[in-house]
């Protein structure tokens, strides 16, 4: 990887044209509806236009393989499987394991790290504080084809830093209407997280169309650019911001998909949603007469999520495992096809490697633009799309993100964090990936470690190997923290709960009358998020007790458990370092029904914080009293939670204080 691209020539010979045919004979065609008229007389300017016009269907969080012609034959896709049947399908297409470090590749042709995409970048526009946005500097796909006579939109989702001093028409595109954030409700158009806020815009003014679905906006506006510039060559990203969460679908789909089981059912009806979507877009090319002479790419830019609010999964990846936040082939590896009837195969695969970053090269190479003057990561497929022998631009493979990577070569992968490569995986046989190959192959994990470190020093000279994690993530919570702070100052001494959003949700009054206590608890935080702001959320109140309820948001990105405890050991230690007679009680986040799956590695993570407690009399490890959340066959008691089975409900939440309550009463007493 990071084999350099030369420019190659326009591929097509200018075309032939008959004589015209006189007025007369068009007569017959002037009774025709309006709509009919102007394709014609649009399909003559197509035919007549050299460069082609391209467009990027960029999806959110579309699985593997979850496509009917990859082989995900019960869903359906007819417009995502027409691209493959009118183009090349490639088998072995990677993004990235989020969404911002792929549409920084897509965008750039580069290494996001190059860029200084190597965590979450900036969400809310009118946050205070500046946080993590894509350079102005950095040369998009939408600069070099906006300078070589394209119009340019994006239309959808950005997230690639919502400060207007940066963003979409800043990088190069003329029309932007979607999000700048990484996702939102389908119909509010709030980003959900935290304490919310509202992100819609048009351009860089912020627009409210309150209950109209996003996806239909976003559609809408597509058409309308498609009609304004279809006499001249333009540029479309449509960055569609689904299958991700929440999976708001078309209702349409209810009926095709009813008898499938959770919670594939959810994933699929949104699937199609996007697939009709497309659909719409190139209907509207073929109306005009446009389809033959524009370039279609279409990639996911992650794996599918199986995140709670993804109803915990829902993707199909056949023999591979993984999933979105993962390095493995489930997190990175996504469906791609490119279709251009004009100049380009049609219905043929390709099994060669492809990235994300050789899109900018590839569409360069086609429309006959020169290549920015800058360094590529990418290369141009054209090699590999007209033969299936051709060479793969890559033999060695890199990921980042914020302190974990990967890198793979032939049929090895090794992924680490920080300077400790953690799995040596293969990627050959029927079951890839299941078997750590790293104890018995040190070999080989040298030899790619020291391949990772030299990619990383080229990539992101002069950065230290840990990141910050994104300070805008917890932007809400902790500004909630402040005002409360300042309403109601706590003493120091008391008693404070911290983790997760189970706790952000516990109603401290209600639940344990008669204790005085904080409520720090922020939405989808890790343990080492909340080790990094420990200081603002803990320490400051040098507190007697801490009630440490955190754990499962690490399980469930497929840390190991050596890594959460790890990360737990520095809690404590720092911690007692700053209140040495602090009392910790500590209990694992409790299965959900929609997480049934990982109810083993809860029990783990139980079993690690009682062998924590062990060795200290400070901490109570409630181990085992998550089992009250378990009927008699070992499954989550489904009327301890609430309608969307991601948190407790009242009944569970009562079981909740009656386990610690005993527990805090017995401190407050001894002391």
């Amino acid at each position: 990887m990071g084999t350099r691209y030369l420019a190659g020539s326009w591929p097509l010979d200018r075309p032939r044209y008959s004589r015209p045919r006189p007025v007369w004979a068009l007569l017959p065609l002037l009774v025709m509806a309006s709509f009919s008229c102007t394709s014609l007389q649009n399909s003559t300017t197509a035919a007549k236009r050299q460069k082609p016009n391209v467009i990027i269907f960029f999806t959110d969080d579309q699985g593997t393989l979850d496509v009917n012609c990859y082989g995900a034959e019960d869903l359906h896709t007819p417009n995502m499987d027409k691209l493959a049947e009118t183009g090349v399908r490639f088998t072995r297409a990677y993004a990235h394991t989020v969404c911002c470090p792929a549409r920084a590749m897509l965008m750039t042709g580069r290494y996001p790290q190059r860029s200084g995409i190597r965590n979450w970048t900036q969400g809310n526009a009118k946050d205070e504080k500046k946080g993590i946005n894509l350079p102005r500097e950095e040369v998009t796909l939408a600069e070099v084809l906006k300078n070589a006579g394209y119009k340019t939109g994006l239309f959808g989702k950005w997230h690639l830093g919502a400060h207007l001093d940066h963003g979409p028409t800043e990088q190069g595109f003329d029309d932007f209407y979607g999000f700048r954030s990484g996702f939102i409700d389908n119909y509010s158009h709030f980003f959900l997280k935290g304490g919310g806020f509202h992100d819609l815009y048009e351009n860089k003014n912020e627009i409210f169309e309150k209950g109209s679905y996003f996806p239909d906006l976003m559609t809408r506006r597509t058409l309308e650019f498609i009609d304004r510039n279809r006499n001249v060559p333009f540029f479309i990203y449509s960055a569609l911001n689904l299958p991700h969460y929440p999976e708001q679908a078309d209702e349409k789909f209810n009926e095709r998909y009813k008898d499938m089981a959770m919670p594939r059912q959810s994933y699929a009806r949104v699937i199609s949603t996007v697939d009709e979507r497309m659909g719409q877009i190139i209907t509207r090319l073929e109306q005009y007469g446009l389809r033959e002479n524009t370039i279609i790419v279409f990639m996911s830019d992650n794996g599918h999520s199986e995140e709670e609010r993804a109803n915990g999964g829902g993707g199909y990846t056949g023999r591979w495992i993984g999933h979105k936040g993962t390095f493995l082939e489930g997190g990175i590896r996504v469906p791609a096809i490119i279709s251009y009837p004009a100049a380009l195969p049609k219905g043929v695969v390709r099994d060669q490697a492809i990235t994300a970053m050789d899109w900018m090269p590839t569409i360069l190479d086609l429309c006959g633009v020169d290549l920015p003057k800058v360094t590529l990561d990418g290369s141009s497929l054209l090699s590999v799309i007209h033969s299936p022998s051709a060479e793969s631009p890559y033999r060695v493979m890199h990921w980042a993100w914020k302190d974990g990577w990967c890198v793979s070569d032939g049929i090895w992968k090794l992924i680490g964090k920080k300077k400790h490569p953690t799995s040596l995986l293969r990627l050959d046989g029927p079951e890839p990936e299941r078997k750590n190959y790293r104890k018995e192959n040190t070999n080989v994990v040298r030899r790619l470690y020291a391949l990772h470190k030299k990619w990383l020093k080229e990539v992101q000279p002069n950065v230290q190997d840990k990141a910050d994690p994104d300070p805008n993530r917890f932007s809400g919570s902790f500004s909630s923290f402040a005002k409360q702070d300042r309403d109601r100052p706590f003493e120091k001494g008391g008693i404070v709960f911290v983790g997760s959003s189970s706790v952000r949700m516990l109603n401290i009054p209600k639940y344990f009358p008669g204790i005085v206590a904080l409520n720090r608890g922020f939405g989808g935080a890790h343990i080492s998020d909340v080790n990094h702001y420990l200081e603002q959320a803990v320490l400051q109140y040098e507190p007697d007790t801490v009630v440490f309820f955190c754990g499962g948001n690490d399980l469930w990105s497929d840390k190991s458990p050596a890594q959460v405890r790890a990360d737990f050991d520095e809690f404590t230690r720092r911690l007692f370092d700053r209140v040495s007679n602090a009392k910790l009680i500590v209990l694992a986040t409790r299965p959900s029904p929609r997480r049934i799956r990982i109810i083993e590695q809860e029990h783990k993570l139980n079993t690690l914080f009682k062998a924590a407690a062990d060795l200290d009399e400070r901490v109570t490890s409630l181990e085992g009293s998550a089992a009250r959340f378990l009927n008699e066959a070992g499954k989550p008691r489904t009327e301890l939670y609430a309608k969307d089975q991601l948190h407790m409900n009242h009944a569970g939440y009562l079981i909740w204080g009656e386990i610690i309550r005993p527990h805090l009463i017995s401190i407050i007493g001894n002391n």
